[in-house]
């Protein structure tokens, strides 16, 4: 029998991430509140140690639950934030629909369990191209996580693809 689907682990641990939320906003007592932030804790474990896996990791810094485990190096590329496009983009690309056009990945201090990721998004670039099909307009938009340390985790610049405006 096969290992269960990556979708599995991110539903169970949404749902103890779920159930300790609940718990620690609803619950007065210390005990419960503080097993309630265990199962927060474990849920994004588990995301950690689901993802690893999928991608095929075996170090035992990425899979083995304890105060080692980081999450593997790419997990930040899940990151969105609130808002993905930054309040600079342009107004004739606002509402466009787009093409992911590639990204690039810069990596920083790993992210571990407990971390408070912060996510600025800004306009880095805006360029234009001309292919077999017509115009290209190319917008890259910057992220840069860090933690609640200020360190860089990581900086990913997404290149967004529109066609030109006729």
């Amino acid at each position: 029998m096969g290992a269960a689907p990556i979708s599995w682990y991110l539903w169970l641990s949404a749902v103890l991430f779920a159930i300790g939320a609940a718990g620690v906003l609803v619950r007065r007592n210390l005990i419960v509140m503080f097993m309630a932030i265990e199962l927060l804790l474990n849920a994004v474990n588990l995301t950690f140690v689901a993802f690893a896996r999928a991608l095929g990791a075996t170090q035992p810094r990425y899979v083995e639950p304890g105060a080692d485990l980081v999450a593997h190096p790419t997990y930040c590329v899940r990151f969105k934030g609130n808002k993905f496009f930054p309040d600079d983009l342009p107004e004739r690309l606002r509402y466009r629909m787009s093409f992911d056009a590639g990204k690039d990945l810069e990596l920083g201090v790993p992210l571990r369990l407990g971390d408070t990721v912060t996510l600025r998004a800004t306009l880095h670039d805006v360029y234009e191209k001309t292919g077999r099909s017509g115009g290209m307009v190319f917008v890259v938009v910057r992220q840069t996580l860090t933690n609640q340390r200020g360190e860089m985790v990581a900086v990913m610049d997404n290149r967004l693809m529109y066609r030109a405006e006729s």
